[in-house]
């Protein structure tokens, strides 16, 4: 019986350890310190694991100076150099390439380089960058007045028709888009509508490339027109398709986007965003991407806005346009109701925006 106590005792003292024994270890810190997906102003890069690479082709006139990352990363930190990265926020220069160093949680540490290329797609459907004195009638030509309905009076602005209207002038090297505030066809603002020739059609992706500015001094109340466009099948069928750039001296720090995709005419899909620099009056790089899945602005090669839902996303063709015209009271954003046109020639006022040059690749 003695001996049996004596062993329940000393079983008893090595189960519990004499509470001596050292706790259990803690988790081991985290090893992980990959990127797992990472875009440039939304272009999305492709990530080469293995070699620890990231390429990124962005479209064609991109200034790549200055560009914000946007990345997912399963690491604790990201810096470029001693600069600490915050996804969306910070830009760093892409002329060459661009280290990005991962740190985990566990202090190791894993670059990435990340490449960046602009197209050059060699595919040029329309270039003009609008040398000589007037505009080249082989790219361009202004409506041809057919009815009160036809497209060619918008807002409070008569454009003006190849029956008594020459094709705009060109001046040191610009398409010089005008407005008069005497239309000496009637009661009205006198606008200019300029039209490629040759329509576009979507296939595998447009892109559209431009330099303009609207000319200061300039007053509230025009709307600067650089966009793509279908007009409707019929006066009696008012749905079209149309990508728009609107430049507003009205809004001049925002540069203003719209689309329809074989929809009414009307209000569409507004958007409208800040200039980075500038305003309407200096010149910027304006560029619409259109694919087959989604439509892109770009002003100075950022972006702004994309739409990827399909009913908005036109099928096409489209016409190239350049206008000026004084909207109504149903455009809020861009109306001055102190802006007025004149019945005297004698009184006449003339605006105008100038395009540097215009460039549809495929």
């Amino acid at each position: 019986m003695k001996k049996f106590v004596v062993l329940c005792l000393m079983f008893f003292l090595t189960s519990c350890g004499g509470g001596n024994n050292p706790p259990p270890p803690g988790p081991t810190p985290s090893s992980a310190k990959a990127i797992t997906a990472f875009s440039l102003n939304g272009v999305a890069g492709t990530i080469n694991e293995t070699g620890k690479t990231i390429a990124v082709t962005m479209p064609l006139g991109t200034d790549v100076t200055s560009l914000v990352a946007t990345f997912t990363t399963t690491g604790a930190s990201v810096k470029v150099g001693s600069t600490v990265q915050t996804s969306g926020t910070t830009a760093n220069n892409f002329t060459n390439p661009v280290t990005y160093t991962v740190t985990a949680v566990n202090a190791s540490t894993q670059d990435y380089t990340v490449t960046v290329m602009v197209s050059s797609n060699p595919s040029i459907l329309l270039s003009d960058d609008f040398t000589g004195t007037i505009v080249d009638a082989s790219n361009w030509h202004i409506p041809t007045w057919v009815s009160p309905t036809d497209g060619t009076f918008v807002g409070q602005t008569q454009f003006r028709c190849s029956q008594n209207a020459p094709l705009p002038a060109a001046s040191n090297s610009n398409a010089i888009i005008t407005l008069d505030t005497y239309n000496p066809t009637g009661l009205s603002f006198y606008g200019t509508d300029l039209i490629s020739n040759q329509s576009f059609t979507l296939a595998q992706g447009i892109i559209i490339t431009v330099i303009a500015k609207m000319d200061a001094p300039i007053p509230a109340g025009i709307v600067g027109g650089i966009f793509l466009y279908a007009p409707p099948a019929s006066t009696s069928n008012t749905l079209h398709d149309e990508i728009d750039f609107e430049l507003l001296s009205s809004d001049p720090y925002y540069v203003h986007t719209n689309i329809y995709g074989n929809e009414l005419l009307g209000t569409g899909h507004p958007a409208s965003y800040p200039y980075a620099t500038g305003s309407v009056t200096d010149y910027h790089t304006y560029q619409i991407e259109w694919l087959p899945d989604q439509v892109s602005w770009y002003v100075d090669g950022k972006l702004i806005r994309t739409v990827t839902t399909q009913s908005p996303i036109p099928a096409g063709p489209l016409y190239v346009h350049f206008n000026m015209w004084v909207p109504g009271s149903d455009f809020a954003a861009a109306y001055n109701p102190s802006l007025y046109w004149t019945s005297s020639a004698s009184a006449n006022q003339t605006f105008s925006m100038s395009v540097d040059s215009v460039t549809v690749s495929r």
